[in-house]
Formats: structure tokens, sequence, C-alpha cells
């Protein structure tokens, strides 16, 4: 993974130089990072976060993808964008919190400020419908945002575990 990365950005040509928020000359190396790397949605989510978070708590919903977008909003943030990082955090479902495979953990350690993560520890192992008793088993992921509808739901809703999996 390590090398294709390596070739990825080597194949970008991206300059390092110090960004000036209050320039529209260039995009910060961050952004031409992203840009030529990353998913489109990834600057546009980490820009948008950062702007909200100055007035109002933010949750970025979903796993390694929010971790990448996590890890975008602090190096903008370090490099002069905006931003309450205390007003930042993510929210995603036990299965992807507890994948070895990702290591979402590990990867939000590796953050230069700490970063609020919340698991929604949904199960479905009593379910009726073999489906959904597949998360279990780790054959199915969720990927469209779960873990954060469901904080959602416990936060904003008053809605608990049990409410919320019978609902599904």
């Amino acid at each position: 993974k390590e090398q294709v990365v390596n070739q990825a950005l080597a194949a970008a040509t991206i300059e390092e130089h110090r960004c000036d928020t209050n320039s529209d000359e260039d995009l910060c190396p961050a952004l031409k990072v992203a840009a030529a790397l990353g998913d489109p949605m990834q600057p546009a989510v980490a820009l948008m976060a950062l702007e909200a978070s100055l007035t109002t708590p933010v949750v970025l919903g979903g796993g390694t993808q929010m971790a990448a977008v996590a890890a975008l909003i602090q190096r903008l943030y370090q490099q002069g964008y905006a931003g309450d990082l205390s007003n930042i955090g993510l929210a995603t479902t036990a299965w992807v919190a507890e994948d070895p495979s990702a290591d979402l953990a590990g990867i939000l350690a590796q953050l230069p400020y700490p970063m609020a993560a919340f698991y929604a520890d949904l199960s479905f192992t009593d379910s009726k419908i073999s489906n959904l008793r597949r998360y279990q088993e780790g054959l199915v992921k969720e990927g469209v945002g779960a873990g954060a509808a469901a904080f959602a739901a416990f936060v904003a809703g008053d809605i608990s575990h049990d409410q919320l999996v019978s609902e599904i």
C-alpha cells in the first residue's frame, strides 16, 4: 500500500509550499494532495466541517473515509484554516470500529489533535432477518453512515438501542 501511495504522490507532482489562506492564488498542500489522490468529497466535507465547527458541533458520519477527512481537517487547521477542533467528532458503528483490517482507533490515534469518536454498538444477533445477522458475522460492512444515524437517534431522538434495533 505504501508503494502505491508513494507512486501516486510522485505522479501527482505536488510541490511543497506554505499555505496562505488569504490568497486565492493557489491551493494549500493538503488540498492539493486530496484533490490529486482522494475522493473529491473529502476536501469539500473537510472545509465545511471546519467552517461549521466555529459555531456548532460537527459529527463526521463514517469510518475510515471520515478518518481521512479528519486528518485533512487537522492538516488544514495546521495550515491556517479556522476551525474549532474540539467541536468535531466522528461516529460510526462498532462493526467498523472493531474491524482489525480497518484499525480505525489506530488511524485516529495518529492524528495530531485528539478527536472524539463514538461507536454505535448495534447488534443484530437476534434478528429474524438473516442478512442483518451477517453484520454480526463480519460479512457485511454498512458504509452508509449507519453509525452516525444511530448516534443522532440516541442523542437527539432519545431513542434506545433496543428501540432502534427493533425498528430496523
